[in-house]
């Protein structure tokens, strides 16, 4: 999973990643965790490929981000001018990709935002293009609201989904993908 920058995967002795937020990245004291330096990398790969799923759409949101003052993924803070209010929306840090059947146990979120988002796609993790090959598509994977009795099946799908939630409320979790 990769919150601007953090990534978690089951691969073995695969050093985990920290947020993209100014603080934990200037307080890293090991160089090797540091994944400031891949968040242009990590951000290129994502946009290209929303790009590539919504090119009618991908610029209306792109814009509407620009007016908000929405960070890019090479940026780790907001201006300073941004208002409290708007945090609550800021989807840049929970912007996630998972790989490598991640999974998690059932959380809540505890930082301040509201709401997470989720898009899934299934992508090839070199190109970042949708991964048209059926034989290399993920099969299973769930996001799982336990308390709710409620799931996706994500290998169901083979487009575009988004997923928004207030995550400090709802209870979820990631089952893994098989590869």
């Amino acid at each position: 999973m990769f919150p601007i920058g953090q990534r978690k995967c089951r691969t073995k002795n695969e050093q985990f990643g920290l947020y993209g937020s100014l603080g934990k990245i200037e307080n890293t004291k090991d160089e090797r965790q540091n994944q400031g330096a891949n968040l242009s990398s990590v951000g290129c790969i994502l946009g290209q490929s929303l790009q590539y799923v919504g090119h009618k759409l991908f610029p209306k949101i792109q814009t509407c981000y620009k007016s908000l003052g929405v960070p890019s993924f090479d940026q780790v803070k907001y201006e300073a001018n941004i208002s409290i209010n708007q945090g609550a929306f800021e989807f840049a840090s929970t912007l996630t990709f998972t790989m490598n059947g991640f999974k998690n146990s059932p959380h809540l979120h505890k930082d301040a935002l509201l709401y997470a988002s989720g898009w899934w796609f299934q992508a090839d993790k070199e190109t970042g293009r949708i991964q048209r090959d059926v034989s290399k598509r993920c099969t299973e994977g769930k996001l799982i609201f336990p308390n709710e009795h409620f799931w996706l099946d994500l290998s169901e799908y083979h487009g575009l989904i988004q997923v928004v939630w207030a995550s400090s409320k709802f209870f979820h979790y990631t089952d893994p993908a098989q590869h």
